[in-house]
């Protein structure tokens, strides 16, 4: 039951639709469903609730009441489409509540392969976005120490620029004997700033690259797979992996 939405039903006939009413009973408690289907309770002349044989109040017979709404029933965007009725008056008014007020339809052939299509679309952005936030959170490595795990990110062309100019430096370093010094600083996600030797550093890079490497090789294979789908099971179990199996 859609809780947030109720409709005021005049004569049979819903008019228009709002929020639950907020009807307090003599305690301050929200009043029932019953109560605001009626209207409220009945009255005499002046103004006071009357009560049954048994103490109890009589609920108005007579009044425009304030009716849950349905929820819309669950579809498969792939293979079907909603269609709300927007005229209040042809909503259907239930014992207790109104409703259906939407109808899900088959799509066609046609429409399916449009919608797969779509899905495809958005899917191959979504692996575009999570490689993205992957590259953007680094490849993890162990430095030792204190230091302990780091990440060294490749956001864009020029981290990697950055890094094949430190990698570049390093080569340079070995060449002139400095291989075993700690000498190479190396920036982190994390805002650290660990030393390590040129010789150290190089190896670093090289599974750095080596990481990106297989990230857009995940990336391509995962796009390939989605691209070829041709129906839509196997479509929603590439979709429901795309979290799944990137490079650690």
């Amino acid at each position: 039951m859609n809780t947030t939405l109720y409709a005021l039903v005049e004569n049979g006939i819903v008019t228009r639709t709002g929020s639950r009413p907020k009807w307090k009973d003599e305690n301050g408690q929200p009043v029932s469903d019953a109560v605001l289907r009626a209207g409220g309770y009945q009255i005499d002349d002046e103004g006071k609730v009357l009560f049954d044989a048994d103490g109890n109040k009589l609920l108005a017979t007579d009044r425009p009441g304030w009716f849950p709404v349905r929820e819309h029933p669950q579809y498969d965007v792939h293979t079907s489409r909603l269609v709300v009725f927007s005229e209040l008056a042809h909503w259907p008014v239930n014992v207790d509540d109104v409703g259906p007020t939407a109808q899900v339809i088959a799509l066609s052939p046609e429409e399916q392969k449009h919608a797969l299509q779509g899905a495809q679309s958005r899917a191959i952005e979504r692996i575009k976005s999570v490689g993205a936030r992957l590259m953007s959170e680094g490849f993890a490595y162990d430095f030792g120490g204190e230091v302990g795990v780091q990440h060294l990110q490749l956001r864009d062309a020029d981290d990697k620029a950055n890094w094949l100019t430190a990698k570049d430096k390093m080569r340079d370093a070995i060449a002139a004997g400095y291989g075993d010094a700690p000498v190479a600083p190396m920036r982190t996600a994390e805002n650290n700033t660990p030393l390590v030797t040129p010789n150290q550093g190089v190896v670093i890079l090289s599974a750095l690259s080596n990481w990106a490497e297989q990230m857009f090789a995940t990336s391509w294979a995962k796009q390939d797979a989605i691209r070829s789908a041709t129906d839509i099971s196997t479509f929603k179990a590439l979709e429901a992996s795309i979290e799944e199996g990137w490079p650690v």
